[in-house]
């Protein structure tokens, strides 16, 4: 892949990185997992305008992380050769990811619009489904991590180091998935296994592929003109 334009391409993983930190900066502190329908309630109603915000920023997020996966698809896929069957995957796994992003945002943005009319109870269900389709998109983000990382560490076309630290990146943010089953402790959404420990991982990972893609990708413009 020489086209000079996919380093571009490769740069909207770094782009995605800065707009979710941003997006969390710009979000108020949120109660905690199991705290009380009024509790939840109230922290939309005091902070509407802010969420909106929150999940205008995350929407441009999204944009650029869709845009880096298949920057990434179509680099690992070349790397892999054949049919790129590890790299197709990956995608998959990545859209699907993706999707829940969009659906845990769309839930959270309902809960924010009228939450005078909604009341606590409807609230804090609209605000725990947000969370909840994250937690059951776990697996999909595993399968995106365990994907990618296999192809690099065979193919060798971006450090090694860097497929090991999928891995394990993936096996958290699989772990994830215990926030089905508990709002406290830490598998809860705001344990550390729950979340911080997975969503710390993905960040910084997208955030390193990102970087050493377009390294790689300068490296191959940079290898016919020498």
């Amino acid at each position: 892949m020489t086209d000079r334009f996919a380093r571009y391409g490769a740069s909207t993983g770094i782009l995605f990185v800065v707009l979710t930190l941003a997006a969390f900066l710009t979000q108020p502190k949120p109660p905690a997992s199991d705290a009380s329908p009024s509790e939840v309630f109230g922290y939309v109603v005091d902070h509407q305008d802010a969420l909106h915000v929150t999940q205008l920023i995350f929407g441009g997020a999204v944009f650029f992380f869709l845009w880096f996966i298949g920057t990434l698809r179509a680099a690992l896929g070349s790397a892999e050769g054949g049919l790129g069957r590890l790299s197709g995957i990956a995608y998959g796994g990545g859209l699907i990811a993706v999707a829940t992003l969009v659906v845990g945002l769309g839930l959270a943005a309902t809960a924010a619009l009228h939450p005078a009319d909604n009341g606590p109870d409807l609230t804090r269900a609209l605000i725990d489904a947000s969370v909840i389709v994250f937690a059951v998109g776990a697996p999909a983000v595993a399968v995106f991590f365990v994907a990618n990382s296999l192809v690099i560490i065979r193919s060798g076309y971006l450090p090694s180091w860097l497929g090991w630290l999928g891995l394990v990146t993936a096996l958290l943010n699989a772990l994830g998935i215990g926030a089905v089953f508990t709002d406290h402790g830490v598998f809860a959404a705001d344990g550390a296994l729950g979340f911080l420990g997975g969503f710390s991982l993905f960040m910084l990972w997208t955030l390193l592929a990102s970087i050493m893609l377009v390294r790689r990708l300068g490296e191959a413009d940079a290898a016919p003109a020498a």
